[in-house]
């Protein structure tokens, strides 16, 4: 019955102004059943919309407690490389994919999101949140824009998607592509970029190449199985050294009403693989569980025992306004270094305690939600020692049939997180374009300095002759006087970014 719902919720709606009869009732019957009606995203709703390269990511910042990160993603404080991200199945060990879009796939291909913000079901394991990405393997289409370019075929049962960008003055180049029939999705990807970066300690001048392949297979409906391998190559442009390694990751699950088992093979090989003391060449997580979204679990990660439990409840007060509670832990040890973008495998794994209480309200046409959170990091092993690190904040969602925002305040001492951003979005369902505006605080380095703030402001305008579909806008991005001085993450200045593709469905 819930997957029936979540297919209903997730109707394409593009093309109405007014959520039908159907929706609404779906919308009811999910704010019963579902713990939190901001779990599934629906990148559709947004197509028109004024957001550069297609980026999923930028999405997500549309729900509350998701913010900016030095890299990708944060979720309600957490660091990019807490997040995980899963693609028709298969494990990524990479949270962010590409540079530019920051995420593994554009918004125009991904049939439905679902965004676990740092309350995970107790079937997945991890920190910070986990994002299961659906594509839609029926779907016909080609999208050329800057500085991008998408495409899918399909025939019979088979699909065929690709994705490119390049921005020759950054010395940027990524392309992808999906493929898959019946019970296997398969993807591959390669991408080559610049990372700079001065420090007081030392001076990084570094040409980085990465490339992913990977694969998962259903056989059975409570059995599933991927396989992912992940290669870097760094070239040292100072010194004209060069390093290269290799990661390979295979899953394993297996689920039966509300029982089931996991395990996840990690190793590494190369060059690279001489990381410090932190990291190890080798890791493992087996275990198993009972429950669906509450439960126990205990698992043996890199030869420990780690017990899991985790508590959800929603506390309805009428038929339109509920309660939520979360308190729950979870472990994990990928961990991604910010500077070379490089998964590596913890030798302790990370382990964070979280709770969080909120309210939802439903209304005719959409929601309001609010929660507050705590997250605490012990031990937070993502550097060479074991410490303690906390966030903690509030934020909210309020979306209704044309508006959308979103934001959230928090404290913490995460590095490459900020504390606080919000959002602001009106668009149609016929998605002839819309408005965003936001303002974000900078970012948190290393060192703890923090970048400047920035504020956005953003318009487009799309034009439908047939099948063709064509998108005008900008965003214009400006550094606000004061809030920092870091310039790690961010440049200085302000600058005006043009938002144009074309598409077309056949």
């Amino acid at each position: 019955m819930d997957k029936l719902l979540i297919l209903i919720l997730i109707t394409d709606t593009t093309s109405i102004y007014r959520l039908p009869e159907e929706k609404i009732l779906a919308t009811q019957e999910n704010f019963r059943r579902e713990w939190d009606l901001s779990s599934i995203v629906r990148p559709g709703y947004y197509s028109s919309l004024p957001v550069p390269f297609g980026s999923m990511t930028r999405v997500l910042f549309l729900t509350g407690g998701v913010g900016p990160a030095d890299y990708g993603f944060s979720v309600r404080g957490g660091a990019f490389w807490e997040n995980r991200v899963i693609l028709n199945g298969t494990p990524l060990p990479d949270p962010i994919f590409h540079i530019i879009i920051m995420a593994p796939v554009e918004q125009e291909v991904v049939r439905y999101a679902v965004l676990h913000r740092s309350a995970l079901p107790i079937r997945y394991q991890g920190t910070s949140s986990v994002l299961e990405i659906e594509t839609d393997r029926l779907k016909r289409f080609f999208k050329a824009g800057f500085p991008s370019a998408s495409g899918q075929i399909t025939y019979d049962g088979f699909y065929v998607y690709s994705y490119g960008e390049w921005i020759p003055g950054d010395e940027y180049a990524s392309a992808s592509i999906m493929a898959g029939y019946g019970m296997v999705d398969a993807i591959a990807y390669a991408r080559r970029f610049p990372a700079f970066k001065v420090t007081p300690r030392d001076t990084f001048d570094l040409s980085l190449t990465q490339a992913q392949a990977g694969f998962s297979i259903k056989p059975v409906g409570s059995l599933h199985a991927s396989f992912s391998i992940h290669y870097i190559n760094i070239l040292d442009r100072r010194r004209k050294e060069s390093a290269d390694g290799y990661m390979g990751m295979g899953n394993l699950g297996w689920r039966w009403k509300m029982i089931g088992c996991q395990v996840e093979f990690i190793n590494r090989w190369g060059l690279i693989s001489e990381a410090g003391g932190a990291f190890s060449k080798m890791g493992y997580m087996a275990g198993c569980y009972a429950g669906r979204r509450s439960g126990v679990r205990l698992d043996v990660i890199n030869g420990q025992a780690k017990l899991s439990a985790r508590l959800f409840k929603k506390f309805f007060m009428g038929e339109r306004t509920a309660f939520k509670f979360y308190l729950g832990n979870g472990h994990q040890i990928l961990y991604v270094y910010p500077l070379l973008l490089e998964p590596l495998i913890l030798r302790r794994a990370t382990t964070v305690y979280t709770a969080i209480a909120g309210v939802e309200r439903l209304m005719g046409h959409g929601y309001a939600d609010m929660d507050f959170y705590l997250k605490y990091y012990n031990p937070y092993t993502a550097t060479d020692s074991a410490m303690e690190k906390y966030s903690m904040g509030m934020d909210f969602t309020i979306a209704l049939e044309r508006i959308q925002a979103s934001g959230f305040v928090q404290k913490g001492n995460i590095p490459g997180t900020a504390r606080w951003m919000f959002n602001f979005a009106q668009f149609d369902r016929q998605g002839r374009g819309g408005v965003l505006v936001g303002l974000r605080d900078g970012l948190l380095d290393e060192d703890g300095e923090r970048s400047r703030p920035v504020g956005y402001a953003g318009i487009s305008r799309t034009y439908r002759v047939g099948s063709i579909v064509l998108n005008l806008g900008l965003v214009y991005y400006v550094r606000l006087p004061f809030g920092g001085s870091s310039q790690f993450f961010a440049y200085d200045g302000t600058f005006l970014l043009p938002v144009i593709w074309v598409k077309g469905y056949f």
